[in-house]
């Protein structure tokens, strides 16, 4: 039975304690979550630009020739050839 309807709108005050460190442990929890899924992606990130630092050439992976001078990195830390943005970004 729903302790409102149960109690009406005189909850006792054990009840009334109890749903609020409920809904804060809840928010902590969800706050712990989205910083555990902001620092996966940064490390993701992390990962990928060194690995891009230690390769010698860059490939782009859409026409995939090797990138030379011109290339464009994302927020997302992936890269392609100049000419591949400029086809892209028209459409």
């Amino acid at each position: 039975m729903d302790e409102i309807t149960k109690y009406g709108l005189r909850l006792p005050i054990n009840l009334i304690i109890k749903g609020t460190e409920n809904n804060k442990r809840q928010t902590d929890l969800n706050a712990v979550e989205l910083e555990k899924l902001k620092q996966s992606r940064c490390l993701a990130k992390l990962r990928y630009l060194s690995n891009l630092r230690s390769q010698q050439t860059h490939d782009c992976p859409i026409c995939l020739t090797t990138v030379r001078d011109a290339w464009i990195v994302y927020p997302c830390a992936h890269c392609l050839c100049v000419t591949c943005f400029n086809r892209l970004t028209r459409r």
